[in-house]
């Protein structure tokens, strides 16, 4: 669990969901040249499906939003992903699908909490701006940002 928080709240992987780094291989490099964990730690990480592994954490709330989705509700997204998972993801799982629109951390070069990514013109996020609407983020520290500039964010837990 301590490599895993390592890597996802290290600047490189900032840098990787901003889509300033574009693929996983060049991530992994930079990580190996920084030398904090034995290379071996990385490979394991990078080179055993880590995109499949963090997905399958979503099974539950993927179930939540289908059922959503099928009483009628619009789902919109905004996620932090590096460019080449969202590619992954959406060339082998279908319920990004379910989304009428996105605003994609790796395409879009902002991140949440930061507040532009919420700001965008002509984003998804002006379809939006509703206090009658409802948020999910499963990042307690990315709520607040969601609160100030969208609409009420609820917490999701990803266990």
């Amino acid at each position: 669990i301590e490599f895993g928080n390592f890597l996802l709240s290290s600047d490189s992987w900032k840098e990787y969901d901003l889509g300033n780094i574009k693929t996983s291989e060049e991530l992994k490099e930079i990580f190996v040249k920084e030398n904090k964990y034995d290379k071996r730690y990385y490979d394991a990480f990078f080179d055993n499906h880590w995109m499949e592994n963090i997905l399958s954490s979503l099974d539950d709330g993927v179930r939540l939003l289908k059922e959503i989705a099928n009483k009628g509700y619009d789902l919109f997204i905004i996620s932090n992903f590096p460019i080449d998972a969202i590619e992954h993801v959406y060339k082998r799982h279908d319920f990004f699908k379910l989304f009428k629109g996105a605003v994609i951390s790796g395409y879009e070069h902002l991140i949440k909490p930061e507040k532009d990514i919420y700001d965008l013109n002509g984003c998804v996020c002006d379809s939006l701006h509703a206090k009658s609407k409802k948020a999910g983020d499963d990042h307690p520290d990315e709520h607040q940002q969601g609160n100030d500039h969208l609409f009420p964010v609820l917490p999701l837990n990803s266990s």
